[in-house]
């Protein structure tokens, strides 16, 4: 089957690799060998080679920024298909139509070159237009509340026969962190936002805003993958599973021990309370997000996920993906 499929993407001049170490092309270095990686830089090469992997039976993965993707170091992966080279986009009086692999950070910078409003909040987030979708990409820090849905008008993708599809917003099953992607398989090619003008310092003063909360929140000085579990505080999720540690933890919120951008002494109490190794790869910023070493893989990642779920009695769910 590998020879079919390697005369079919030379045939349609696909861009591929064979024998690739998955940790060579994902955010936090991790993942297996990667017998074929494939980068389609059309929405056409993109549609082909996803309705040849389906008609052919291959296994395969799809992926773009891999900014929510955790791979496995002991795995071996037949065929990854990814999204990077397709990042055109076009703008009509009223419209912007995207395709799936361009950054959000590069579709904020394009909005403010142009004075459009209402993509501030994706500056901030190193993932692709396809990604943030998939995942319904949202801010619910501070006082302003956005979600790169929030302009959205359709999504053209393919569907789980290979089919191209288009659904209007309202068809695609949004909620927090989760969209109908994660429930009917479909493969995002491009999608569709309105957009209204604005003015450039109040775009630009909006999206310093959004991106200072992000880096005071989140962990950004080792590779890491934003958020783990689809909550807003992690703690909160600890305290009601666990009656003791949830008496303490209003405690240090009280006495303000606990601060809206500073969880180092929770953190330390977390850690002692559940009796911790000191070698878990927890940011000292979230216990909601790990920071990787040079010397972690992908199983001790997984470890701490397991530790979390395990506290909170797996009552809060993944938010990244695991593969």
């Amino acid at each position: 089957m590998s020879e079919i499929l390697k005369q079919f993407l030379k045939n349609l001049n696909i861009n591929y690799q064979e024998n690739k170490a998955g940790k060579e092309i994902t955010y936090v270095k991790t993942g297996g060998n990667i017998n074929f990686l494939i980068r389609p830089s059309s929405q056409e090469q993109f549609a082909n080679i996803i309705k040849f992997l389906i008609q052919n039976q291959i296994s395969f993965y799809v992926l773009g920024k891999t900014t929510n993707t955790l791979m496995d170091d002991n795995k071996i992966y037949e065929c990854i298909v990814q999204t990077n080279f397709l990042k055109n986009f076009s703008i009509s009086r009223t419209e912007i139509e995207v395709e799936s692999g361009l950054s959000m950070p590069k579709l904020a910078h394009i909005a403010l070159a142009r004075n459009i409003k209402g993509f501030e909040l994706i500056e901030g987030i190193p993932g692709s237009v396809g990604g943030g979708i998939f995942m319904n990409a949202s801010s619910g820090y501070g006082a302003i509340k956005s979600a790169i849905t929030d302009n959205l008008i359709s999504v053209k993708y393919i569907d789980k026969k290979g089919d191209i599809k288009i659904k209007n917003k309202e068809d695609l099953s949004f909620s927090f962190r989760r969209s109908i992607f994660h429930d009917e398989p479909g493969f995002i090619l491009s999608a569709k936002f309105k957009y209204s003008k604005g003015e450039r310092d109040k775009i630009f003063k909006k999206m310093r805003y959004y991106k200072k909360i992000r880096l005071n929140m989140l962990e950004y000085n080792k590779p890491n993958l934003g958020s783990n579990f689809c909550t807003y505080d992690i703690y909160n999720e600890i305290a009601q599973n666990n009656f003791l540690y949830g008496l303490i933890y209003k405690l240090f919120r009280i006495l303000r021990l606990y601060k809206f951008f500073s969880n180092k002494s929770l953190n330390l109490f977390t850690k002692y309370y559940f009796k911790w190794r000191n070698d878990l790869p927890y940011s000292e910023k979230t216990l909601n997000s790990f920071k990787k070493y040079p010397h972690n893989n992908s199983d001790d990642l997984k470890k701490y996920l397991n530790i979390i779920q395990k506290i909170t009695k797996n009552k809060v769910r993944l938010e990244i993906r695991l593969i």
